[in-house]
């Protein structure tokens, strides 16, 4: 599966008859009593496994060589199909996983397709065969001797994109004993990662720049985690830590388990991560793909032009940054002119000038649309709630405002987009020079829309181009906005489109 070179091959030699080596000795009569660690069947030591698994793989990230800056903004989907088997389907009992299919390389496709399988294969035994889950302590509680009361076990498709697959497993289970005693519930998580090209399963240091340490950002990030979480745990309103340490952290070890969603990298916090405190339950810990610092390797290392798959290329989607998680709220509130005033907005770490200045700004911008209204019909209360979201290389700055008094009431949202460079774009600015894309809009959307109301605002998704345009019910007095969508691929991605 991976590519040693002769020094590694030499050093995992060695470990092993140094591993053999200690297991002889400890088997001799002249053991320390203390060393005998009593164990249930089936109940593994997670210290001893992650020991055991320890060994370091000496290999280069597979594919091509990929250094810093890399971001990740956008992304193509795979076109593949995926065929769900579901074995076992009741009320508190199923199991299924899925295969692939739509490569051109039979020869992959079906090494991919075996790996899947086997995952799937190798987590049968809990709940066919009585194993006890690798969880320390889990295999004494009483009830975990009791009879199997629910199980839920499946393998699905999570990250398929730029020539990359990643696959998820999960499985609770929950036994009981007597009638008298508590459920014993746990859950496992595993997964698996693939390069489309070759059939090979990938490592963490797969997913970085050739010239990043990615176990070192990881290890970073959890502490940071960590961290964050305990200065949180006092907090009215924080409702428990998932990131605690109960141990010293040690840092990852490159065969740590993880896998690739939608747009994040996971890693999976299990019984070989013994630092955290996880009970009977697997964890996972997220990245966000789009807020890395360039490091990320994933969208790059095995994509290329030449075409894999039986069907045409998939659709292009871009990649958010959640930056708002990590962001500073900010409030106002007064009356004037007999309104109640809510302001409240979030003010990303790391924003550019012009986003401060349009989220500072954001309702003085808009009060003036409130007070017109005012003067015709009287308002109590109005309410303006802005924020950014970065989307690829571009950054949505949404509005919402709200008012209402006696007889009127007003929902209404609206879009600035700003390029890479901080500029604010016009709709006109996301196509090719030239592309008639208000006929392609009105051709979708089975409607003529007016490009010259003032109302009218875009905003950029991942997957579509977002319209809203002010409207107004007459017979309930009530404003609000109609919104849009268009899929990216109605106006094509290099026809039409120049924000890709």
């Amino acid at each position: 599966m991976f590519r040693y070179n002769s020094f590694s091959v030499k050093y995992l030699i060695l470990s092993l008859l140094l591993l053999l080596t200690f297991s002889l000795v400890g088997c001799t009569e002249n053991s320390d009593p203390s060393d005998d660690i009593v164990m249930e069947p089936g109940e593994t030591d997670p210290v001893l496994n992650q020991e055991e698994t320890s060994i370091e793989i000496l290999r280069s990230p597979l594919g091509k060589v990929i250094n810093t800056p890399c971001d990740v903004y956008f992304v193509t989907d795979n076109p593949l199909e995926f065929d769900y088997i579901e074995e076992k389907s009741l009320d508190r009992f199923y199991k299924s996983y899925f295969q692939i299919s739509g490569l051109k390389d039979q020869t992959v496709e079906d090494k991919i397709n075996t790996a899947i399988y086997d995952l799937y294969r190798s987590y049968l035994p809990y709940i066919e065969e009585g194993f006890m889950p690798p969880f320390r302590g889990y295999a004494t509680n009483p009830s975990a001797k009791g009879e199997l009361q629910y199980y839920y076990l499946e393998v699905s498709h999570q990250f398929n994109s730029n020539h990359v697959l990643s696959v998820l497993l999960r499985l609770s289970a929950e036994h009981k004993g007597d009638s008298d005693s508590i459920p014993s519930y746990y859950n496992l998580v595993d997964g698996l990662t693939f390069d489309l090209n070759t059939g090979e399963e990938l490592l963490l240091m797969d997913i970085f720049t050739n010239d990043t340490d990615g176990l070192a950002i990881l290890n970073d990030a959890a502490l940071s985690e960590v961290r964050r979480q305990q200065l949180l745990a006092d907090a009215e309103d924080f409702y428990g830590s998932n990131l605690e340490l109960i141990a010293p952290f040690k840092g990852f070890l490159p065969t740590q388990k993880f896998y690739l969603a939608y747009d994040s990298l996971h890693l999976i916090l299990d019984h070989e991560t013994p630092a955290f405190n996880i009970g009977y339950n697997a964890h996972t810990f997220s990245i966000p793909l789009g807020s890395s610092l360039g490091n990320i390797a994933i969208n790059k290392r095995f994509y290329h032009d030449d075409d894999l798959f039986v069907k045409d290329d998939g659709v292009k989607r871009f990649i958010t940054s959640y930056d708002a998680n990590h962001a500073d709220y900010q409030t106002k509130n007064y009356v004037e002119d007999g309104i109640q005033f809510y302001i409240e907005y979030t003010y990303p770490v790391g924003a550019t000038d012009v986003v401060k200045s349009l989220l500072d700004n954001a309702f003085d911008n808009h009060k003036s649309t409130v007070l017109e209204y005012h003067k015709n019909q009287p308002l109590e209360q109005a309410n303006l709630h802005s924020y950014q979201l970065k989307v690829g290389p571009y950054t949505n700055v949404n509005y919402y405002i709200y008012f209402y008094g006696p007889g009127i009431d007003g929902s209404i949202s609206s879009y600035d987009v700003l390029d890479a460079s901080g500029h604010i774009m016009t709709l006109s600015d996301i196509f090719v020079d030239g592309y008639d894309y208000k006929t392609a809009i009105n051709q979708h959307l089975g409607k003529e829309l007016d490009y010259d109301d003032s109302t009218l605002s875009f905003g950029i998704s991942e997957t579509h181009l977002q319209i809203t345009v002010q409207a107004h019910n007459p017979t309930s007095n009530n404003f609000y906005s109609d919104y849009f969508e268009v899929p990216y691929n109605v106006f094509g991605f290099e026809d039409g489109l120049k924000i890709f």
